[in-house]
């Protein structure tokens, strides 16, 4: 989400730095033992960035807010545009060789109550861009279910809840799935038929199990607020089970166990992290976590 002036200013300030190398543990987060990350700087001055996601090509595709653009990073910091689009959200695989996303993860679209958000549909090997849905508002994280069907969230306003859209032709778009309000960061556990979110701009930093079957009968299995109930909680990405979660507010960057319920702080300090995904090789390492924020900085953590 493309925040206001004042986190504008912040994360201009924190992107001028140069790149840091740093070791991170949950100990200060009071949350036990969850080992010590080992953090590298692999890109920095990239402007206000939404998400990421590795293209398997040897890049890490980049949702720019600041350049309206999908960008394409390489290890050796060169980016290239790929598609000017407007306020482009979380990044997702849609079939080989293309990625989706949303369009119109804008501030004001949702204060307004504006439905001038799509989804967008983009071939990487041809650079072919479609247009998949419309009529969306403010569509800021996006998770696809095993048929295809799509789902995303919106963080600022109400009326719209969780939507829905149909992987069928026309692909009918759907508000209110869910009437949870103020959600972000969104997965589903396809196998165990529930999706996990989390809340921005609620007050305790909450992260929810919806029952896919059901809706509108959340539970909440994580509170990240630590002491400081509004975190800004951003994207989210899953893996084995385990959620990773940034706060943007707060600067950290959370694990929780959707098994356990488990939480732990993996890093502090950052500058308003606001998307986290997992090395799947292909020079970016296999396992390991990159987060990306509003400070145009894309880091890598890895548990040592």
């Amino acid at each position: 989400m493309r925040w206001g002036v004042a986190a504008l200013c912040a994360a201009a300030v924190v992107a001028s730095s140069a790149p840091v190398a740093a070791e991170t543990s949950d100990a200060a987060a009071g949350g036990g033992t969850c080992g010590v990350w080992k953090e590298r700087t692999v890109g920095y001055s990239l402007g206000i960035l939404e998400a990421l996601l590795p293209d398997d090509r040897g890049g890490m595709l980049l949702s720019s807010s600041t350049h309206d653009a999908i960008e394409r990073l390489t290890p050796n910091g060169k980016v290239t545009v790929l598609a000017k689009v407007t306020s482009p959200g979380q990044i997702v695989w849609w079939g080989k060789n293309k990625v989706m996303f949303p369009t119109g993860d804008a501030l004001q679209s949702g204060a307004l109550s504006r439905a001038d958000g799509t989804l967008q549909i983009l071939n990487l090997k041809t650079g072919r861009l479609r247009t998949y849905a419309s009529g969306l508002t403010m569509p800021n994280g996006l998770a696809l279910d095993r048929d295809g069907t799509a789902y995303v969230t919106r963080d600022t306003g109400t009326g719209t809840g969780i939507t829905r859209i149909s992987a069928k032709p026309g692909h009918k778009v759907t508000t209110n799935w869910s009437k949870l309000s103020d959600t972000n960061g969104i997965a589903i556990d396809a196998g165990r038929r529930v999706m996990y979110v989390d809340r921005t701009f609620e007050v305790g930093a909450p992260v929810v199990r919806i029952p896919m079957a059901h809706p509108n009968r959340t539970t909440q299995i994580g509170d990240l607020s630590n002491g400081m109930p509004l975190k800004l909680l951003d994207d989210l990405f899953m893996w084995h089970r385990v959620l990773y979660i940034p706060a943007n507010g707060g600067g950290e960057l959370y694990s929780v166990d959707t098994r356990t319920r488990r939480t732990c702080l993996i890093a502090a300090g950052l500058g308003n992290p606001s998307d986290v995904t997992v090395g799947t090789g292909h020079a970016w390492r296999k396992g390991a976590l990159f987060v990306c924020g509003f400070d145009g900085t894309v880091r890598e953590y890895v548990r040592t």
